[in-house]
């Protein structure tokens, strides 16, 4: 479910910060940056373990998609990270389709 949140956060920004994992970015160089559907952003789309702060747009549409408090959003963020970690120490690929 968090992964349809950060594809359509990524339909209209220009990145998406998971909180103390990194972040979704659309290369600031892309032709695609001022696109207005994922589907046009999508080739242009990076990961940076990077950027880690919470800049709160994430928890924000969770909480509003959600109608749960911000400590359930952050709990399902935190989940989520679990998720990928846990998929990558097996060497395997986490995919958001």
């Amino acid at each position: 479910m968090i992964a349809t949140y950060i594809q359509d956060l990524l339909a209209t920004n220009n990145r998406v910060i998971i909180p103390n994992y990194g972040a979704f970015l659309v290369r600031a160089t892309s032709k695609s940056k001022d696109a207005k559907t994922l589907e046009e952003k999508l080739k242009d789309i990076y990961f940076s373990p990077f950027l880690k702060f919470n800049d709160e747009l994430l928890e924000k549409y969770i909480i509003k998609k959600e109608n749960i408090t911000k400590e359930q959003a952050a709990q399902k963020i935190t989940q989520l990270i679990e998720d990928i970690k846990k998929e990558l120490e097996q060497e395997k690929p986490y995919r958001i389709e």
